[in-house]
């Protein structure tokens, strides 16, 4: 999902269909939300952000249809610019920070994001 919407954030587009691969939803709509106003703002995204997960529960454990997954993302190497030339956008800084999120397989058997929560920089140790 992170990769995808790295990609999305370079044009930024409240339409965009690649991350619905990836994410339903609350977790969609967050995504796309997000687009959207740095869309507004005239801005874009660059760089990438690095994510390191690890599933934190798996339910039900035979045949699991539902994880949760801990990540610590690191933004440090992600921010927003302007699409235009002027004064430049003072994007805050990244780092390292807690990501928590819930995944459900759906009916076509992919997996998709349906919820996750994003902590502040300093939140990961």
């Amino acid at each position: 999902m992170w990769t995808a919407y790295d990609k999305a954030r370079t044009n930024p587009r409240s339409d965009d269909p690649t991350l619905s691969r990836y994410a339903t939803g609350a977790a969609l709509w967050t995504l796309l939300a997000q687009l959207q106003g740095a869309k507004n703002l005239g801005l874009r995204g660059t760089g990438s952000v690095m994510t390191s997960p690890v599933v934190t529960k798996v339910t039900p454990v035979r045949r699991p249809t539902r994880i949760s997954i801990r990540d610590c993302l690191d933004t440090s190497k992600s921010k927003l610019v302007r699409v235009t030339s002027g004064s430049p956008y003072r994007d805050t800084p990244g780092g390292r920070r807690l990501c928590e999120a819930d995944v459900q397989q759906q009916i076509d058997g992919s997996w998709k994001v349906l919820t996750f929560s994003i902590r502040p920089v300093g939140s990961c140790g």
